[in-house]
């Protein structure tokens, strides 16, 4: 596969086995035409839409490519990337994301999502538990951000 770097303009050549194009589990399934696409799965490869991915086993040993940075491409990139011989997304666009687990334990989507999750963000008036995490308690803070 041959990727153009958007800014620059320069050209790199990448090698895979597999295509997973992930624009969405509940959207019509869209996969854009790849130049050498033929070539591609005729050598062995396989090109698909999330939702037509449902077998993590095939994966295995392969160098798999995931299109697109939103929740279902980073699904399949850490359902694939115990089984795959590497994982590697390419994106337009990146976005902030938050891990899932909070040391494999606590969601951090209970977190942040309420006032403790609040004072994680220095506001303009810092008073109460908010001066603790922006003081003293800062690399409590940056571990729980980190």
């Amino acid at each position: 596969m041959r990727a153009r770097d958007g800014n620059s303009g320069s050209e790199e050549c990448h090698r895979f086995d597999y295509l997973v194009v992930c624009n969405g589990i509940f959207s019509q399934p869209m996969v854009p035409d790849f130049p050498g696409t033929e070539a591609f799965t005729l050598a062995g490869g396989r090109v698909c839409h999330t939702s037509q991915f449902h077998n993590h086993a095939e994966t295995k040993g392969k160098h798999v490519l995931v299109v697109g940075y939103g929740k279902s491409s980073c699904d399949v990139a850490h359902a694939v990337c115990e089984h795959a011989a590497s994982t590697s997304v390419i994106a337009r666009h990146l976005i902030w994301k938050v891990p899932k687990m909070l040391m494999n334990v606590r969601n951090y989507k209970y977190l942040l999502l309420t006032r403790m999750g609040e004072g994680l963000f220095k506001y303009i008036h810092v008073k109460g538990f908010e001066k603790f995490l922006h003081g003293a308690g800062k690399p409590v803070r940056n571990a729980m951000l980190g």
